[in-house]
């Protein structure tokens, strides 16, 4: 598989690929080929940490005309993967690593602006999310150690997400399934709770959605804990808040037709997703109303500037135990993890890709 060592960060410059394979990953507990593959290594704030292996493999690469200017599947989670329960068939996409590939052709959606902005949170009953979600206001940094200055964080003040602040976000039945967020479970084998290197095995030859999601693995992190968010620029080692990613290259009123990412918690520890409130069409068009936003590629900056400016944006944050991951359209929203208040370090594995359509 191609990996992505170097995704060149907020700068947008192109990033560097490696070819691996994902079997030899792990050959060798902490052996010298996952070291080099991954860079797993101690930090100064301790813990081993798989270097963005693709994670970020699309984050904000540059793109031809850009302008100079510039919901959460919550399911209960029964019958373990009930929202794909059904459904069949190869792929509609595959190049999922973000640097190169196919083309996405556009889909019959409606645009993720026209009247169902933000994220879209697929929950049955409100209770089936209740005690797994929080909301807080966010921040830009200003010259703290370990983040890019003017990364948006979590201003901490969690409160619990109410039913009034859910139901805004709750996605209808017309909603279309590539701005959904939707939670999924993936029964995972026994291991160490110390094991990270077996969970790296389990990855690499892992089916993450019994064959209802394209198998091919974009790649690993390992967080340690007690991050209050954790995607690194690895051409700093400095992490870079609330970002979107840009595997696809869609221009903004496109940015809705983008590919959703599955993430699986492989833990051992919990871990969170972290959502912004508005999507990056929203911000945009606040941003640049006098742009023509028709060939405006979205950038991370764009939510760093947006927050900068001091327009509202909250961040929800959603509890992923081991063995429970999302999809989520991480082309549309601003999104990190996090690992606040966690003791444990957790593997998180990612894929890219569509479900396919029912025949």
């Amino acid at each position: 598989m191609q990996v992505a060592e170097d995704f060149g960060g907020i700068g947008g410059q192109p990033g560097m690929v490696v070819e691996v394979d994902p079997l030899r990953l792990v050959a060798g507990a902490g052996g010298g080929l996952l070291q080099q593959a991954f860079g797993v290594g101690q930090r100064s704030g301790g813990g081993a940490r798989v270097a963005r292996a693709g994670v970020r493999a699309g984050l904000d690469q540059p793109c031809e005309g850009q302008h100079p200017r510039g919901g959460v599947g919550l399911g209960a989670l029964e019958g373990a993967l009930r929202h794909v329960d059904g459904l069949a068939g190869k792929a509609a996409h595959q190049g999922l690593h973000g640097h190169g590939g196919q083309h996405v052709a556009a889909q019959r959606d409606v645009p993720g602006d026209a009247g169902e902005a933000g994220p879209r949170l697929s929950f049955d009953r409100f209770d089936d999310i209740s005690d797994r979600c929080d909301i807080a206001p966010v921040r830009p940094t200003r010259r703290e150690p370990g983040y890019d200055d003017g990364a948006v964080v979590p201003n901490g003040g969690w409160k619990p997400l109410t039913a009034a602040d859910a139901e805004p976000h709750h996605a209808s039945d017309s909603t279309p399934d590539s701005v959904r967020i939707e939670l999924v479970h993936r029964p995972l084998p026994n291991i160490d709770p110390d094991d990270l290197t077996g969970r790296l095995e389990v990855a690499a030859r892992l089916d993450p959605l019994d064959g209802r999601w394209p198998t091919t693995l974009l790649g690993c992190t390992i967080s340690p804990g007690d991050r209050a968010t954790t995607t690194e620029d690895s051409a700093t080692d400095r992490r870079i808040g609330l970002h979107v990613d840009n595997f696809d290259r869609l221009t903004c009123p496109r940015r809705h037709q983008g590919r959703r990412r599955l993430c699986l918690n492989l833990g051992p520890g919990p871990r969170y997703l972290l959502i912004g409130d508005h999507d990056v069409q929203q911000i945009c068009r606040t941003l640049h109303p006098d742009a023509d936003l028709a060939r405006y590629y979205p950038h991370t900056q764009d939510v760093r500037a947006y927050v900068a400016a001091g327009h509202p944006l909250r961040c929800l944050r959603i509890r992923l135990e081991p063995g429970e991951g999302y999809i989520a359209p991480t082309e549309l929203l601003p999104h990190d993890g996090s690992t606040a208040g966690i003791g444990q370090p957790s593997v998180a594995a990612f894929w890219l890709g569509r479900l396919p359509k029912a025949p």
